[in-house]
């Protein structure tokens, strides 16, 4: 868990963020609040984050989906590659079919 004080820094300059408001969340009574850089020097430079805050005031540690493994699968050949994009674009006119109705000429 971290501190008010560590959730507040920036994550690339480590400069404590300006508290833009509170948002309220889809679990209940947890609160999401907007931070936002002003180091000008900084790359998030007036870019906001958010922080959870839980019920019970615990701040949770920050995701790091970064620096673990890929979320997706990386084909190993190229015929992989084509199967994959055949089956995206399959998937994509079969969505697109059965939400749209056909025009047909009178």
């Amino acid at each position: 868990m971290a501190t008010w004080e560590e959730a507040r820094c920036c994550p690339k300059c480590s400069n404590a963020g300006r508290e833009d408001g509170r948002v309220p969340t889809a679990k209940r009574g947890v609160t999401a609040v907007k931070l936002t850089c002003e180091n000008p020097l900084c790359r998030w430079f007036e870019t906001p984050w958010f922080v959870q805050i839980n019920p019970d005031g615990s701040i949770p540690d920050p995701d790091t989906f970064s620096k673990g493994p890929k979320q997706f699968v990386i084909p190993r050949s190229d015929a992989e590659a084509e199967a994959m994009i055949k089956a995206a674009n399959f998937a994509g006119e079969q969505a697109f079919n059965t939400t749209h109705g056909e025009i047909r000429g009178r």
